[in-house]
């Protein structure tokens, strides 16, 4: 029963349904739309002798800033949640 009630517990409240929600929607919202757009609009923003180059830097960028900014963020606000309920990171 105790390990039931550990497991079902969280499931429960609202801010885990929160963090499921704002994980959830940008990623359908990007996969949906956003894939079948990016090629054509990076390929139309440069003139035709800079079209490859351009748009391999502008994807090459935008997919390191991308990947590699949302993860402090999240570090961030784990520590800093961590800090308001008073629970220790491992």
């Amino acid at each position: 029963m105790r390990l039931a009630s550990i497991l079902i517990r969280p499931l429960l409240s609202l801010q885990f349904w929160f963090v499921i929600a704002a994980f959830t929607l940008p990623t359908l919202s990007q996969a949906l739309g956003g894939y079948g757009i990016l090629p054509v609009m990076f390929s139309e923003q440069f003139p035709v002798q800079h079209r490859f180059s351009g748009s391999g830097i502008v994807y090459a960028l935008s997919v390191n800033l991308g990947g590699s900014i949302p993860p402090v963020i999240a570090s961030y606000l784990t520590a800093l949640s961590d800090l308001l309920h008073g629970f220790t990171s491992v």
